[in-house]
């Protein structure tokens, strides 16, 4: 099993005890900060892998603008800033299309 399918499956489980906690309408800020800090992690294996594997600069930019957005999606479901992670994907926008470009394109200023 390869290290991204383990923290893909990681993924999936603390997904499913989020929503099956929010059901039961228990607390989920102990388990999305798990999520989050898991989805971090998995950012950097995501790089590594795929610089290792000669990803176009597109393909790793839009892997990496997904986890963030999964990250802001989680983060905001508890009230936690997520500033850093907008201007992290501005960054990784910026870096494929250049600055200028990003900025007229995306709302985010850097």
């Amino acid at each position: 099993m390869t290290m991204i399918t383990q923290f893909a499956e990681k993924s999936q489980q603390l997904l499913q005890k989020i929503n099956d906690a929010e059901k039961l309408k228990k607390p989920i800020d102990s388990l999305a900060k798990k999520y989050i800090n898991l989805l971090e992690e998995f950012h950097d294996v995501f790089v590594r892998h795929a610089d290792k594997h000669d990803f176009s600069p597109i393909d790793k930019a839009s892997g990496e603008v997904k986890i963030y957005g999964n990250i802001i999606y989680m983060a905001k479901k508890i009230g936690l800033p997520v500033d850093k992670y907008n201007k992290k994907i501005f960054d990784i926008r910026a870096s494929v299309m250049g600055k200028q470009l990003a900025k007229e394109n995306f709302r985010y200023e850097n």
